[in-house]
């Protein structure tokens, strides 16, 4: 895909050990990806309707 079709993806991830997170964040990021963090489902579930259309 050339940059003007190009979607942006979002990644939610969930992970209670901040290490991981930081680890697959970092990972995401360097791929182009936005990603957003949670350390449980509870946080994680009122990002949906901010962020996941």
């Amino acid at each position: 895909m050339n940059q003007n079709t190009q979607k942006e993806i979002s990644v939610l991830i969930v992970d209670d050990e901040k290490l991981i997170r930081r680890m697959i964040e970092q990972a995401g990021s360097k791929n182009g990806y936005t990603c957003f963090l949670a350390s449980n489902g509870q946080e994680a579930l009122p990002m949906f309707p901010f962020y996941f259309k």
